[in-house]
């Protein structure tokens, strides 16, 4: 593999401040179920973020799939936080 594109993908990793931006997305989400789009907008985070701490909050089991909406074309998943108990 070529060690620009290693070094290029590291320092991005790096650079990418993943605690601020799982706070963000559960900021947004206390605020109303919203799409992976519409947290990105109310966080003004790029898209990709949101969605790779979306995956991570639904997997440890914070927030959850609620519904399904169409956005344009596709259909997509609305997120809420998981209600404890």
């Amino acid at each position: 593999m070529n060690t620009i594109t290693e070094q290029t993908r590291r320092e991005s990793f790096y650079n990418t401040n993943t605690k601020a931006t799982k706070a963000d997305v559960m900021a947004a989400l206390a605020n109303g179920n919203k799409t992976a789009r519409e947290v990105a907008d109310f966080t003004k985070k790029p898209l990709n973020d949101v969605r790779s701490r979306i995956t991570e909050e639904k997997n440890l089991g914070k927030i959850e799939a609620c519904g399904k909406k169409k956005e344009g074309s596709r259909t997509v998943a609305i997120f809420r936080i998981k209600a404890v108990g």
